[in-house]
């Protein structure tokens, strides 16, 4: 965060402004992307490449509001365990879901549709209680906000408690 100073016009001497300034989109974008230790183009080039993402069929519950698999055995199945999934929702309704092997893949994927938006809000936080299979820091990135396109948001964290965040913070 960054502290900005300012005075009275006229005081010779500056003086701490108490406001701390949000990080643009692109900042965070980069601490998503250090926080996965991808530190250089090379390393972002090396997370694109190494996991590629696979999409996972994504559709909203027949019964009340949210998400789930199209695939109802998506959760037990070999290859996705331990992923992280990137889930996004376009004001059209379009929605879309990657799932990734590593947390440098899915950060990767995030980071950089992250600075493709005009503006919005980013909010991450610690999960707690994930299974012990699950690989990796146990976070959960969340975005809302607008590129010419129109509204948009996005969440990544892992594939077991994805879908019902989105479910909790982007279903109408």
């Amino acid at each position: 965060m960054l502290i900005t100073e300012t005075g009275p016009k006229g005081h010779a001497t500056p003086v701490a402004d108490t406001r701390f300034a949000r990080p643009t989109l692109l900042q965070y974008s980069t601490m998503i992307l250090e926080q996965a230790g991808i530190e250089s183009l090379a390393k972002l080039s090396h997370a694109f490449l190494g996991d590629p993402g696979r999409d996972v069929p994504i559709s909203q519950r027949q019964a009340g509001g949210g998400y789930e698999f199209t695939e109802h055995d998506t959760l037990q199945n070999e290859r996705f365990r331990g992923a992280w999934l990137v889930f996004e929702k376009h004001s059209d309704d379009t929605i879309r879901a990657r799932a990734f092997q590593t947390l440098e893949g899915a950060s990767a994927e995030f980071s950089t549709r992250l600075v493709l938006h005009d503006k919005g809000d980013v909010s991450m936080r610690e999960l707690s209680g994930q299974p012990e299979q699950h690989r990796g820091r146990n976070i959960q990135i969340t975005f809302e906000g607008s590129d010419p396109g129109g509204v948009s948001a996005m969440v990544l964290a892992p594939i077991g408690v994805a879908l019902d965040t989105a479910s909790r913070l982007f279903s109408a």
